[in-house]
């Protein structure tokens, strides 16, 4: 990430996929607004709630970018840009097949673009970390208790092992 005049640049590389959110100057403290640009290419202008920089995650098919409660995704073949409002703040984004698990501030949700929440988990406190160990999503509380998930894009119900 750098910073020019204050304002942040995020480039994320996958392959050979080289993706910038090129932070814009606006008068709105309230939001932040993002250029973004994929292998060189101008995409649009994404939006998000200060304070958060842009999170990106990408499949074979969609880049995802997010911050805040606002989801951006990308097809990138189409380059059609849609954003979606989640309820909770998102604070990853893994790609399952052709869904989305977002670990959030408070859940853990399946999402699908099209159909929306496929399956989705509350918990009672604030989740931290997460990471993957093989199959297995592993999620860990702001107390310290490690919540254990296997989720599959068929999956209707998710709740920790």
């Amino acid at each position: 990430m750098d910073t020019i005049d204050n304002l942040h640049i995020v480039t994320f590389i996958a392959g050979r996929l080289i993706v910038v959110a090129m932070e814009k100057p606006v008068s709105n403290t309230e939001e932040r607004h993002f250029d973004l640009q994929v292998n060189g290419a101008f995409i649009g202008e994404v939006s998000l709630t200060a304070p958060y920089l842009p999170g990106i995650s990408v499949n074979n098919d969609h880049l995802v970018l997010w911050g805040g409660t606002r989801i951006y995704l990308l097809s990138l073949t189409e380059k059609e840009l849609q954003q979606f409002g989640q309820e909770d703040e998102v604070h990853a984004v893994y790609s399952i097949g052709n869904c989305w698990c977002l670990v959030c501030e408070t859940s853990v949700i399946l999402w699908n673009p099209t159909d929306g929440i496929q399956a989705q988990y509350e918990h009672n406190e604030v989740l931290m970390n997460n990471w993957w160990s093989g199959d297995l999503l592993i999620v860990e509380d702001f107390i310290g208790r490690r919540l254990v998930f296997r989720p599959f894009v068929s999956s209707t119900k998710l709740m920790p092992e």
